[in-house]
């Protein structure tokens, strides 16, 4: 029997969906995919920039707190890939073969989609704070968005700073020290954003991966045989970097990096004007993003 437009179609879309789930599920996992269908993605931060005040009694005077609001957009184009072949080839498919160019399209799109989360993440360290300056509600001149001495209430007589940003290659111990800055991450104002241990998340280059899980789920460790703090507090999430020395601890529930996918990839089956070709087509909306704060995530690039 002869293939239409809507059996290669039907051949096609349940391989296309599996690869397009296998291939965004580590993301998926990972809790950092969001779904919103809209032109422009606007982040926005709303950070108070005061300090408290005592208050013996209700006669005491109350400094209120400035408000400061800052926003931060995103947008996203379609990416189209996809296969074109003559009606003659098209007929001499076997079912099989029409299927598995579905989940070529769905894996391949897929690919995509987490490769622009992936690009983001690794360009960060070059990529200004969105909140970078000298006054209130910044966190200092000249600052990228992994950096040291990102700063907090600069204006105000309790000024402090924090960082999110190591030089180290993973280990034990580098893996220490990024959770020991990610428990002294602080917001604008003051307060600790404390992470859920029990969650991390770990993205390092698959050559790192198995020293990473031997770290993470080993119960003793050394030549002593020691406890292993580390035990159960991050799953470790490989992903072949561009920079394969470098890695990233995330704390999923804080972290201000995503996925943006305003529509998941879909398949589409159509005919040239003509009538004399095929195309098999698959389209993409996703976009990696960023938000205000660098808070519940630390980057170590040595």
């Amino acid at each position: 029997m002869a293939h239409t437009l809507t059996s290669a179609f039907d051949m096609m879309v349940l391989p296309f969906a599996e690869a397009v789930a296998k291939g965004l599920g580590p993301l998926d996992q990972l809790g950092v995919v969001t779904s919103e269908d809209v032109v422009t993605k606007r982040l926005v931060l709303i950070e108070e920039t005061g300090d408290e005040t005592a208050f013996t009694d209700e006669t005491s005077a109350i400094s209120f707190s400035e408000v400061k609001a800052s926003t931060k957009d995103f947008s996203v184009t379609d990416a189209v890939k996809g296969f074109k072949f003559s009606w003659g080839q098209f007929q001499d498919f076997s079912p099989a073969q029409i299927a598995n160019l579905g989940t070529q399209l769905g894996a391949r799109a897929a690919a995509r989609c987490a490769a622009a989360f992936y690009t983001m993440l690794e360009a960060l360290d070059s990529t200004a704070h969105p909140q970078a300056g000298a006054g209130a509600g910044q966190v200092g001149g000249g600052k990228m968005f992994f950096d040291t001495g990102l700063a907090g209430n600069q204006t105000l007589g309790t000024a402090f700073s924090w960082s999110n940003l190591l030089h180290d290659v993973l280990s034990e111990g580098s893996i220490k020290s990024a959770i020991s800055l990610m428990l002294q991450q602080r917001a604008y104002s003051g307060e600790y954003v404390q992470p859920d241990l029990g969650s991390l998340v770990l993205i390092c280059h698959p050559d790192y991966a198995f020293d990473a899980m031997r770290i993470a789920k080993s119960a003793a460790l050394g030549i002593d045989n020691g406890i292993n703090t580390l035990f159960g507090m991050f799953n470790v999430h490989p992903y072949p970097l561009a920079d394969a020395d470098a890695w990233y601890l995330i704390d999923p529930a804080a972290a201000p990096v995503q996925l943006w996918v305003r529509q998941r990839p879909d398949l589409i089956v159509s005919e040239s004007q003509e009538h004399t070709h095929v195309f098999m087509t698959s389209r993409r909306r996703a976009a990696g993003t960023y938000g205000l704060t660098a808070h519940g995530i630390v980057a170590s690039i040595p």
